[in-house]
């Protein structure tokens, strides 16, 4: 890494050491990696006396580390107050600037130090320098809150409304952080109360979005304006209906703020009130003389929005003011339509209540009946044929509700709707009737379900011959509004990337530390600290575990282990970063792009032939429905649902987890012309359980075939061996789920397929390419792949018998004649517990058996039965450790709670006899439960959270970007089941430079990122390149790296580790390790824009 003796020396103020290396011609201005001299150091420490003998000996003041810190940005970063002064004399730059454009006064200001700051305005520092965004020292210390900075900035001449990037002035910073004494300070100094930034927030704003009341108080006291609009028309009253602060809504309106003011859109405060369901705010609105009649351009109302979000209570309101029930939006769409199309039943009911139509047509004659049945919303179908719904009302091109049902293939509603009399033979204005859209959809279910209700077959269109792919679709509805807040709000939120949060920017001091680019640096980013544990010290944060501590005594060895490290990192000094690791622990798969499959997307046709059709969008899904199981030509629809568009997320036992998709299986024919069908109710999952493939809807739903049929879906699930295993949920309406079995020898598969032109592989096959095979006789409308805990099962009765694990032998139940009543299946589950975590969270301080779980849980046996347990061992005395001695540590936990309830464990040892056999611990139990022996007291929680993380396996891909000579632009992704060919890093020319295999990693646990070799990261001190993995969701992680040496070739070893890189150990366990090459240096076009943060808009259909 660098450091030198006279570093070393420094460091422990050691002045006559320094004194005999400088005589001994010790370079004075020698540096580490980083570019850290002997008076970094000093300064860092405040050691007044070797930072004068340096000085005395030429060292250059004003040296810069790599990060562009001087020692004056130091010394004025940690106080140290003399050694700053001695700097000034002795020549250093008072407007030197870091990388990031930081001089010593913005350093001092945003810590605090207020004396630093005024010696540095005596010795001529300007308070109004900005850095690269723009910022002066005054939004620096209004940032951090430094109140008497702030003061004695202003009354040294500092512009009060300095702007930075977007015009952000430091008036608008203090709003934000509701700092009203700061607030009343720069008003004092004549800030301007209605400085606007680029997109037109005003400081007033700014407090209306924190529900700031005190702040918003003193700017308004101040002359500050409540109707300036910023770019797209919003208020301050808007902002804080948006944001429900309902006391500074109070305030505006007190204020006599105009409570209709409309946006460019056209909407006011009630809108947006209504829209975030703001209830309180809405009523004050309304209270202070909103009106409830108020349209946004498209027509819209607040009831409008109301109903289409299901707002009840909003909605209660609004028709307590006298909102119109029937007020038509542009297009014609009353309240009641979006109801209906959304399934709000309750909401419905209310209106129709109220007075509103039930037969509105909107302008292309679509009726609220027409939507529920687009959308297969049954419930609120009964309650508008109840209050007299038209069944057969026909839209302008002549759709009755029934054929838009049979179009979309809502087999409920089309019985629904023919149970309750709708003409079954109804046509459109080109003659097709229900059975000509069931039939050209492919919706086999339903063209059965017509003809019993006496449809005709041979009824003919208007039109005899029409052209061969054309579709006929029936009207929908296609209004948008946009109730989304100002472009300029993540800039105001700090949640752009342009302005941090002041908890963010606190870590802002730590560019003082240039260890933060290079890994060496670690050992001296600890030792400078001396130890200390000062709580006002938050510069020289140690990033990893530290590397050397004052108070151990073997430096010499640990300053040879770290040259043992450096030396695996090169092979020579010719060649000192290129590669030289073997490939026996590399990651790297050879890139390419996705195999391309001739398949399905969404659904296939198949007939009595029988077909077998693969997935082209996701490699490893295939349905084999064999011939002769199709007893008439049959639309299949098959499509994996995205977890985030789950009306709720299943709600996950600790420990389980979705191995794939949840698979949709139905309704069937060109069904994406609607809306993907998601479960009402998510699978039940227990602890330890989760899905490991997306949710698979396959249609349609409740298909009978005449003998099986075969799907086969990828997962993601991580087995351990024989640890876990995949079980399969399947559900018929979304509703409810239960466990889905029909289990098949190769054999029977084989004439099953009865001499099918496809091969199936074997279970060791399926499992070494992670593909769950389903064997069905008929189609559910969902299936799901979950991964839980191997569970041994078995039917035990009345007679009595015993059960063990595989998983771990020596766990078994035993019950005794009588146990049991009846005859039921039985589960046991054993979990073993890795030692290596147990080391990492406790150390030596406890031992665990593994978690052992009887299913069904809960349930209360008629005599007691025997469990039994291998004991805890521990590496210092494996036999009979724990429960010796006077005061035994062994503890039997217990949880009795089940489904989807976090463990409770509770200590029963007191109340409960052990018995010790053979290394093993037995008690009896009257209830099923989850039951754990631990050698240790209190500390279970910690381990068993550990534990139950869902493994999965996935994969990480890397792009690069090089835009500079020396750094480049890293984003690493962990991927389930993601397109590689990533849309965004595309369009910004980043190259796929690594992909490595599949590998094991843990939800919702770090992954931290580290690079070695000639690549380095950009990191400040205390931070880490780290990003948690969640399955079927994008983990992105974008990092910037430098090029140690750019004479030598730009490669190097990006690792992926589960913890902090630890300095002292030799090897590091990653999870992956991969080795990458930049893509060579292009100078980029002036055209070339920086990426911009993308903003998420809510949309009102």
């Amino acid at each position: 890494n660098g450091l030198s003796p006279l570093h070393m020396a420094a460091q422990g103020d050691h002045i006559e050491c320094v004194k005999h290396l400088l005589q001994h011609k010790a370079p004075v201005d020698d540096v580490t990696l980083d570019y850290l001299t002997a008076l970094h150091v000093a300064a860092h420490c405040g050691h007044y006396r070797v930072t004068k003998l340096l000085l005395d000996k030429r060292a250059n003041p004003n040296a810069r580390a790599l990060n562009g810190f001087t020692p004056l940005h130091i010394a004025c970063k940690k106080n140290r107050v003399k050694v700053m002064e001695l700097l000034v004399k002795y020549g250093a730059s008072i407007q030197a600037i870091t990388e990031s454009g930081l001089t010593p006064i913005h350093v001092a200001a945003f810590m605090g130090h207020l004396n630093i700051v005024l010696l540095l305005l005596q010795n001529g520092a300007s308070p109004d320098v900005s850095n690269i965004r723009g910022e002066t020292a005054l939004h620096m210390a209004a940032r951090a809150g430094q109140v008497e900075v702030v003061r004695c900035l202003l009354r040294n001449g500092a512009v009060v409304d300095a702007r930075a990037r977007e015009d952000q002035t430091p008036l608008h910073i203090a709003a934000r952080l509701g700092k009203t004494e700061m607030v009343q300070l720069l008003l004092q100094h004549m800030a301007h109360p209605d400085a606007a930034t680029a997109n037109g927030y005003t400081p007033l704003h700014i407090s209306g979005r924190e529900g700031h009341v005190d702040t918003a108080s003193v700017l308004l006291e101040a002359g500050a304006s409540h109707s300036l609009a910023t770019k797209k028309g919003f208020t301050p009253l808007h902002v804080a209906s948006k944001y429900g602060s309902l006391d500074v809504a109070k305030l505006l309106l007190q204020r006599r703020a105009p409570p209709d003011s409309a946006g460019k859109n056209g909407l006011t405060p009630l809108h947006v009130a209504a829209h975030y369901d703001n209830q309180k705010v809405a009523l004050l609105l309304l209270d202070k003389g909103a009106s409830p009649h108020t349209m946004a351009k498209n027509g819209y109302t607040p009831l409008h929005i109301a109903a289409k979000k299901n707002q009840m209570d909003i909605a209660t309101v609004l028709l307590q003011y006298s909102a119109d029930t029937n007020i038509l939006t542009k297009q014609g769409v009353t309240p009641l339509h979006l109801a209906s199309q959304e399934g709000h039943a309750d909401l419905a009911t209310l209106l129709i209540s109220k007075g509103a139509q039930i037969n509105v047509p909107n302008k292309s004659g679509l009726t609220a009946l027409h939507l529920a049945a687009q959308e297969d919303k049954v419930t609120v179908a009964e309650i508008l044929a109840k209050n007299g719904a038209n069944l057969d009302q026909q839209t302008k091109l002549g759709y009755t509700p029934l054929i838009v049902a049979c179009h979309y293939g809502n087999a409920k509603m089309v019985n629904f709707l023919l149970q309750n009399g709708a003409s079954v033979n109804a046509k459109t204005k080109s003659g097709y009737t229900p059975l000509h859209q069931a039939a050209q959809q492919g919706n086999t279910h339903i063209i059965n379900v017509l003809l019993q209700y006496g449809a005709k077959p041979n009824a003919i269109t208007v039109q005899t011959v029409t052209e061969k792919h054309k579709l006929n679709v029936p009207e929908t509805m296609t209004e948008v509004l946009d109730v989304s807040d100002e472009e300029g709000d993540d800039t105001m939120t700090g949640d752009g990337g342009e302005y941090l949060r002041a908890e963010d920017l606190r870590e802002l001091g730590d560019d003082s530390l240039p260890g933060q680019y290079l890994d060496g640096m670690n050992y001296l980013r600890f030792s400078l600290e001396g130890g200390r544990a000062d709580s006002s010290d938050r510069s020289f944060t140690p990033t990893h575990h530290s590397f050397y501590s004052p108070r151990h005594e073997g430096m010499m060895e640990e300053m040879l282990t770290s040259q043992q490290m450096s030396l695996l990192t090169r092979e020579n000094e010719k060649d000192s970063y290129r590669l030289s690791w073997g490939t026996d622990n590399l990651d790297n798969v050879a890139l390419s792009s996705s195999p391309i499959h001739s398949g399905f997307l969404v659904s296939f046709m198949v007939d009595a032939r029988g077909g077998a059709m693969r997935g082209c969008r996701h490699n490893g899904l295939r349905i084999i429905v064999p011939p002769r199981k199709c007893s008439a030509p049959t639309r299949v629809t098959c499509r994996l649902v995205k977890r985030h568009r789950l009306a709720t997320m299943p709600p996950m036992v600790e420990g389980e987890g979705l191995a794939s998709r949840l698979i949709e299986v139905g309704p069937s024919g060109a069904q994406f012309l609607g809306k993907l069908h998601l479960p009402s109710a998510p699978p039940p999952l227990n602890e330890g359980e989760s899905l490991v493939s997306r949710i698979l809807q396959l249609g349609p739903p409740g298909t009978k075939f005449l003998g099986p049929v075969i799907v086969e879906i990828p997962h993601f699930a991580a087995l351990r061996g024989k640890e876990r295993e995949l079980v399969i949920l399947r559900s018929e309406t979304g509703e409810s789920w239960k466990e889905h079995h029909c289990e098949f020898t190769q054999e029977e598969l084989n004439q099953i397929l009865n001499g099918m032109d496809e091969d199936l592989d074997t279970p060791e096959e399926l499992e070494r390419k992670r593909v769950c095979r389903i064997i069905t006789r008929d189609f559910p409308q969902y299936f799901a792949v979950v991964s839980r805990v191997k569970q041994d099962s078995n039917l035990i009765g009345p007679e009595g018998g015993i059960l063990s694990s595989t998983v771990v032998p020596q766990v078994q139940a035993v019950f005794p004649e009588g146990a049991l009543t009846k005859r039921i299946r039985v589960g046991l589950q054993a979990q073993p517990v890795s030692v290596d975590v147990v080391r990492k969270i406790l150390g030596n301080k406890a031992t665990f058996s593994p978690i052992v779980t009887l299913e069904p849980r809960r349930r209360k046996f008629h005599k007691p039965i025997t469990m039994t347990i291998p004991v805890p061992k521990s590496n210092s005395n494996p036999v009979l450790n724990g429960f010796g001695g006077d005061t035994p540590t062994l503890r039997l936990l217990c949880s009795i709670t089940g489904g989807t309830t976090p463990a409770q464990w509770e200590d029963i040892t007191g109340t409960t006899p052990l018995t010790f056999i053979n290394d093993c611990v037995s008690f009896t139990t009257n209830v099923s439960a989850r039951f754990w022996l631990i050698d240790c007291r209190q500390i279970q929680e910690s381990v068993y959270r550990e534990i139950i993380c869902v493994p999965y396996m996935a994969k990480f891909v890397i792009f690069a970007k090089t835009h500079d000579p020396i750094e480049a632009r890293l984003r690493c992704f962990c991927m389930t089941d993601d397109k590689i060919d990533k849309t965004l890093e595309q369009q910004e020319n980043f190259t796929e430079v690594a992909r490595s295999r599949d590998v094991e990693v843990l939800e919702g646990k770090p992954i931290y990122a580290d690079c070695f070799g000639n690549l380095v990261p950009l990191t400040k001190s205390g931070q880490h390149h780290l990003f948690s993995f969640y399955a079927f969701k994008e983990n992105r992680l974008a990092l910037f790296i430098k090029i140690r040496d750019n004479t030598q070739e730009p490669c190097g070893r990006l690792s992926f580790m589960k913890e902090p890189r630890n300095y002292r150990a030799l090897t590091q366990h990653a999870i992956c390790n991969l080795n990458i090459t930049l893509p060579s240096y292009c100078k980029e076009s002036d055209s070339d824009q920086e990426e911009e943060a993308s903003r998420t808009f809510e949309k009102c259909k």
